[in-house]
């Protein structure tokens, strides 16, 4: 239980602010912030996912996943991917 601490992920166009998000195991929140352009991000093998700005939670196992903009942005939209690292 308890409060998750969230994370906080600003995307501009063609990336995120990070290159991986480490994260506590359990209840795992993202925040997602679009600064410049319009994205969403969705997580691989998890039911989070976000369009434009927003926030989502899910439970989550230690592994690492991808998160990936659901959002074509234009060119550099393939290679607009992160990691998510549950610890």
């Amino acid at each position: 239980g308890g409060d998750s601490d969230a994370v906080d992920i600003v995307a501009t166009n063609w990336e995120f602010d990070q290159e991986e998000y480490i994260v506590p195991a359990g209840e795992v929140t993202l925040n997602l912030v679009s600064e410049e352009g319009f994205h969403g991000i969705s997580v691989d093998g998890t039911d989070l996912a976000i369009e434009d700005e927003g926030t989502a939670t899910a439970e989550l196992e230690p592994g690492e996943y991808t998160i990936r903009c659901s959002v074509p942005c234009g060119a550099g939209h393939a290679d607009m991917v992160s990691t998510l690292i549950v610890e």
